[in-house]
Formats: C-alpha cells, sequence, structure tokens
C-alpha cells in the first residue's frame, strides 16, 4: 500500500469510527524549517477546535509491520487523549483582549522558514526569526500552541511591534528561563534511570545549558532582558552561545578551556547527525561580548 492510498484508509477507517456529526480531513501542514506532513483534523459537533495528528510517522509504524486496526486505534487513543475540554470556548482565540495575555515568542531559523514567514507576523534577528504563538492550557492539555498569523493581526487591528511588546512582556512569566550545567544536567538524568553511582561523570564541565522551565522553545530566552548579560558577569568573561536546538541553547564562558576555533563546525556537525529537522535553530554559534553588551556571529 502506498502513502496515498494509506491516507485515503486512514480517513475512511476514523470516519467509521466517529458519528456523522463529526468532520475528518486530512491537510498538509507547513512545519518549521520547511518540513510538510499530512495532518489529520477530527473536528467534533461539541469542540471545533481539534489537535492535528500527523500522519507521516504512521505510515512509517505501517511499513514496519503495524496493523491498521491497531494505527486506527491509536490515533483515535491520541484524539482522545489531547481533545480540548469542551467548555473551552475557541471563539476566545481571535477575541484579542482574551487572547493577548496568552501570547509569547520562539525562535525559528530565517532562511530555512522565508515561505513560512510571508504569512506570519515576525522580526529578523541574527539569522533568526522571531515568530509569535497562542498558548492554550486546559485540564487536558498542558502546552497547546496556535502560531499567529498575519490574517491574524489585521483582524485585531494590531502590529508586529505590538505583538513583541506583548510577547516580551509575557514569555519570561510564561516560560520561566533556566540555566543548568551540562554536568548536573546528566548526573539528573542518569540518577533516574540507574544507581550505579560509578557511571555519573566526575570531571568539571564549563558548559551550560539555557532554557525555560517547559523545555519548549527555550532558545528564545536569549531574547529575555539581563539572561545572558549577568550570566556573563557572574563568569567574568564573554559568552559563547551554541544553538543546540529552537528548544535550547549551549552557552560556554570565553574563559573555559573548551576550544573556540570551529565552533561553528561543531554546530554544523551536531545539527546534521544529531538533531531533528524541524528543530534544528542555526549553523551559526554567537558570542555575547561583555564589553557592549551585544550579541553577534562567531
Amino acid at each position: 500500500m502506498d502513502y496515498n492510498m494509506f491516507k485515503e484508509v486512514i480517513l475512511d477507517g476514523m470516519r467509521e469510527i466517529f458519528s456523522e456529526d463529526t468532520e475528518c480531513s486530512i491537510h498538509e501542514v507547513l512545519k518549521n524549517n520547511g518540513v510538510r506532513l499530512d495532518g489529520l483534523v477530527i473536528n467534533t459537533k461539541e469542540n471545533k477546535v481539534s489537535p492535528t495528528i500527523y500522519l507521516n510517522d504512521f505510515y512509517n509504524s505501517f511499513l514496519g509491520g503495524m496493523e491498521i486496526e491497531d494505527i486506527l486505534e491509536e490515533i483515535e487513543r491520541v484524539f482522545k487523549d489531547n481533545q480540548l475540554d469542551k467548555s473551552y470556548d475557541a471563539s476566545n482565540l481571535m477575541n484579542f483582549n482574551e487572547s493577548k495575555k496568552k501570547i509569547a515568542y520562539k525562535l525559528i531559523n530565517y532562511e530555512m522558514n522565508k515561505e513560512l514567514l510571508k504569512d506570519i507576523p515576525h522580526r529578523k534577528y541574527l539569522d533568526l526569526a522571531v515568530v509569535y504563538f497562542i498558548v492554550i492550557r486546559d485540564q487536558h492539555i498542558e502546552n497547546a500552541t496556535v502560531l499567529i498569523n498575519n490574517k491574524w493581526i489585521e483582524e485585531w487591528k494590531i502590529t508586529e511591534e505590538d505583538l513583541y511588546n506583548i510577547a516580551r512582556e509575557n514569555s519570561p512569566q510564561m516560560f520561566k528561563a533556566e540555566i543548568v550545567n551540562i554536568k548536573d544536567m546528566v548526573i539528573s538524568l542518569l540518577e533516574e534511570k540507574t544507581d550505579d553511582t560509578t557511571i555519573l561523570p566526575d570531571a568539571d564541565c564549563n558548559m551550560y545549558v539555557l532554557t525555560n522551565q517547559d523545555k519548549q522553545y527555550g532558545a528564545a530566552t536569549i531574547l529575555y532582558e539581563n539572561i545572558i548579560s549577568d550570566f556573563a558577569k557572574k563568569n567574568n568573561s564573554n559568552i559563547y552561545i551554541l544553538p543546540s536546538s529552537i528548544h535550547e541553547l549551549i552557552l560556554v564562558p570565553g574563559n573555559s578551556l573548551v576550544p573556540k576555533e570551529g565552533l561553528n563546525d561543531m554546530v554544523k556537525e551536531v545539527n546534521a547527525t544529531q538533531v531533528p529537522i524541524q528543530e534544528i535553530l542555526s549553523d551559526h554559534a554567537y558570542i555575547y561580548n561583555i564589553g557592549d553588551d551585544s550579541i553577534t556571529f562567531c
């Protein structure tokens, strides 16, 4: 069965599972970094806001031997587990006074998202773009997000500058920044999985992860006021900033023993081999200059 037939089989199967009052459809969705996925949307009569369930990975599971019946059951489970509470009023999304307190920003790669950026408000930052989203939280879903597009700000009669100022105030409160030594992070992860402390790293590591407490779109913390500058003052040095992904950054004090030559090559290598394409932020390393409080390319 080829992929197009697979999509039709899944769509027919979901229509059989749900009642006539439910609308099932598949749409191509442009995701981060130019990735296009096929999203299944299931809209019920009670709730017009539905999670998008991407079918591409399910097809890979099918090719790996997973039965269609099992895939349909899994999609149904994912839908029910991620459906918003029926009391959620989707019309509030278009109410600016209701939505503005839920607006935050994130960073994505500028060049890799030129097509996406045509339709969404944004501003350029280094080789990145600042874009904006609304956070949806209810009793079932902790952090669903909706990307804000140009039609929304036209409807709201606001500008990108207005969005930026709102997100700049909201983001540090909604997604609190944290800086963790990589050694401490590794120890914490290992301790969760093993009691054998002999495999824990014992060497000092002068590298740190900058993200937020949700570990979601944490690279945007580079925009938070005083986060990098305070860290630089604490270390009394410039700070090298390595874009690990859209979710986190690696901070390296300039007075550490980490070799500075080849940082860009290292970032490119990690992106090419370790980071999913949708989560790549940049192939460039940056440096925070403590003297003039600026961030530039290495």
